[in-house]
């Protein structure tokens, strides 16, 4: 009796063990799965690691750059943080205000500078030979803890490995703010501006405004009297030298163009009296300054014409087609 007791407890024994040992490899094989390598070897073209960097980024996972290897998770964990602290020393020294090519490909460009030195997204680098002319702007896209890649744009010659960049200032997206507009004759309002910044130095506007005016006009055997509004503008902008302290820039747009008039003529106390109403699109031209493009907060200084359409009333044709002065004070992000 005790020993088929024995051979029983015996036989429980090895089947918990081989019930442990499946499990523990079971464990080990998901812990390996898990782990995921992303390696971009020195030969791999840079859109390639542009893609990936990118959305790794957008996914939440962390990984760094490591000699000719983009890693996601630490191989060699004392190795990194050797080179981090190095990179971290460097960047204490010299910030990202200046680095160097390292390659290039097409129109992407890998630079020296990473997240450690506080490199963003959009943040606009001008591109130097050894002589110190310039060749190219460049706007990061991507980055990793040591090197970011960006695209470059306005290139006058080609871009070459130890190229040196130049840190400019970070391409803000949106702005919103503030505006003052006067002009001839009567015409003044102000406002409220929003803007849309794009790569290359586009931008798109939209811009509503209280801009208006009255006035009381006598003609022959008679009178008339408008209000003039132009209230909402929406258009497009090219800037030169953006980023800079300061930035000329070209714009074009339409615009929405309402009046009303009201009149009357005839021989006196014969009066024939009338009004009426336009809404029509128009047109506006500008050319301006754009002062610390780069900042939290900048200054726009711009002349505008607006090239409204005729109203044909009773009376007489009518023409309001003011200059205007823009000031505008705005926040960006």
């Amino acid at each position: 009796m005790y020993i088929k007791y024995e051979s029983l407890i015996r036989t429980i024994f090895i089947l918990l063990f081989f019930m442990l040992f499946s499990a523990l490899r079971v464990t080990a094989e998901d812990v390996r799965s898990t782990e995921s390598w992303v390696e971009v070897t020195e030969e791999e073209k840079l859109d390639k690691i542009y893609d990936k960097i990118r959305k790794l980024k957008k996914e939440g996972i962390e990984f760094y750059y490591h000699k000719e290897t983009v890693i996601q998770g630490p191989r060699d964990e004392r190795g990194y943080l050797k080179h981090l602290l190095v990179e971290l020393e460097k960047a204490l020294k010299k910030g990202k205000k200046y680095g160097e090519v390292r390659r290039v490909e097409d129109d992407l460009v890998e630079i020296d500078k990473g997240a450690i030195h506080k490199v963003r997204e959009r943040d606009v680098y001008y591109v130097y030979d050894s002589s110190g002319e310039f060749k190219s702007k460049l706007e990061i896209g991507a980055i990793a803890d040591a090197i970011s890649i960006g695209k470059g744009y306005e290139v006058k010659r080609n871009i070459l490995t130890g190229d040196q960049v130049k840190f400019i200032g970070n391409r803000k997206y949106f702005e919103l703010g503030g505006m003052i507009l006067s002009a001839k004759e009567g015409w003044a309002g102000n406002g409220v501006i929003c803007q849309w910044n794009f790569m290359r130095g586009w931008g798109v506007e939209f811009s509503g405004s209280n801009f208006s005016r009255s006035k009381s006009e006598r003609i022959i055997n008679g009178y008339i009297y408008k209000e003039v509004a132009l209230s909402y503008s929406l258009g497009i902008k090219k800037y030169y030298h953006y980023l800079s302290i300061v930035s000329p820039c070209l714009g074009a747009g339409i615009s929405y163009f309402s009046g009303s008039y009201f009149y009357y003529y005839g021989p006196e106390f014969s009066w024939i009296s009338g009004s009426i109403r336009e809404v029509k699109p128009g047109l506006y031209f500008s050319i301006g300054l754009e002062l610390f493009s780069s900042r939290l907060i900048h200054i726009s200084l711009e002349s505008r014409y607006f090239y409204s359409p005729i109203v044909k009333t009773v009376v007489k044709k009518e023409i309001d087609r003011p200059m205007v002065l823009k000031l505008s004070v705005s926040t960006s992000w």
